[in-house]
C-alpha cells in the first residue's frame, strides 16, 4: 500500500498499481504452480525479495564482470576491431565466447544461491535466464552488423545453457554442504 506519497497534491491511486502488479503476480504464481510450489503458503515477502534479487543480480554481475573484461581483452587486439566497433577475427570471437560462458556460469550460480531452495530456486533461475536472454537480444541487435552472425546465436545459446548449468552446480554444492 502506498502511504504518504503526494505528487503536486495528488494522492496516487493504489488500484492503478494493482492493475499492473496483479497480472505479474498471476504469471509468477502460475509458473510456481507448474513447478509444484504451493503459491498460497510459500510466497512470502522473503520469496519475492529473493526473486527480485535474482532478477537484478545476473545482469548486474554480468555488467560488472564481463563488460570491463571484454573491453580489456579487446584492447589487446586494436587492429582487429572493425569500423563498427566489432570484430570478425575468429580466434578473438571464440576467446570472447569462452569469457562470456565463464561469467554466465557464475551468474547462474549466484542466481541459484539467491533463489533459495527447492522449486522457488528453479523459478528464480528460469526467470533470471529469461531476463538475461531478453537483455541479450536487445544488446546484440544493436551490434548485429558489427559481429559475425554465428556469434549472436552462440551467445544466446550460452545464456540458455550456462546459467542453468551454474544453477545445477550450486544445487550440487548445496547438497554437499559447500554453499549453505
Amino acid at each position: 500500500m502506498l502511504v504518504g506519497i503526494r505528487l503536486r497534491g495528488v494522492q496516487p491511486n493504489p488500484a492503478r498499481f494493482k492493475v499492473i502488479t496483479d497480472p505479474i503476480k498471476g504469471c509468477i504464481a502460475a509458473l510456481a504452480d507448474m513447478l509444484g510450489i504451493d503459491s498460497k503458503t510459500e510466497i512470502g515477502a522473503m520469496k519475492w525479495f529473493r526473486l527480485l534479487a535474482a532478477l537484478f543480480a545476473a545482469p548486474l554481475l554480468y555488467g560488472l564482470l564481463c563488460v570491463p573484461l571484454l573491453s580489456w581483452w579487446m584492447s589487446l587486439f586494436p587492429h582487429k576491431i572493425n569500423e563498427l566497433g566489432g570484430y570478425f577475427y575468429t580466434p578473438l570471437v571464440v576467446s570472447i565466447e569462452v569469457l562470456q560462458s565463464a561469467v554466465l556460469l557464475l551468474c547462474g550460480m549466484v542466481v541459484a544461491f539467491l533463489g533459495g531452495a527447492g522449486g522457488w530456486q528453479k523459478l528464480c533461475l528460469m526467470l533470471a535466464t529469461l531476463d538475461m536472454l531478453i537483455i541479450g537480444v536487445m544488446v546484440q541487435t544493436q551490434f548485429w552488423e558489427a559481429l559475425p552472425v554465428w556469434h549472436h546465436w552462440v551467445f544466446f545459446s550460452l545464456i540458455a545453457l550456462m546459467m542453468p548449468f551454474g544453477g545445477a552446480i550450486t544445487l550440487r554444492l548445496q547438497g554437499r554442504g559447500f554453499a549453505d
